[in-house]
């Protein structure tokens, strides 16, 4: 026997039952919008592989039951399908908040116009006669 002829235990995940965990962490989760939310990873010497981290929007739990209830012949337990989870995959912290590209861009926008009004009226308000 060779050493890829290791016999498979009765209770493991089958491929495909891995591959559709895996996949649903990879599709379901939102790809920050962030440049600096890219990290690298190191594969092998000198050599590595770049991904955007994805937030995760629901608790695990959730999330675990909305694969359920797609995939019903699916048995995975919650156990299984959280080590399935990839690296680059994060818990949201900020429950309020949305992390897509439309309205992380409004927000800087909105920052921004505010930096701009605050510096063409000063400090004291638009009519200052001062320098400030």
């Amino acid at each position: 026997m060779g050493r890829g002829d290791k016999k498979r235990r009765s209770d493991a995940l089958s491929k495909e039952d891995h591959g559709a965990v895996f996949s649903r962490w990879e599709i379901e989760t939102t790809v920050s919008p962030n440049k600096q939310d890219v990290k690298q990873r190191r594969i092998l010497a000198k050599e590595h592989g770049t991904h955007a981290t994805h937030y995760l929007q629901v608790s695990q739990l959730e999330f675990h039951a909305h694969f359920r209830e797609a995939n019903e012949q699916s048995e995975v337990g919650l156990r299984a399908f959280e080590l399935l989870k990839p690296l680059y995959v994060r818990q949201l912290k900020e429950r309020n908040a949305c992390v897509c590209r439309f309205h992380y861009k409004m927000t800087e926008l909105r920052t921004g116009w505010n930096n701009m009004r605050t510096a063409t009226r000063g400090i004291h308000g638009h009519h200052c006669e001062c320098d400030c």
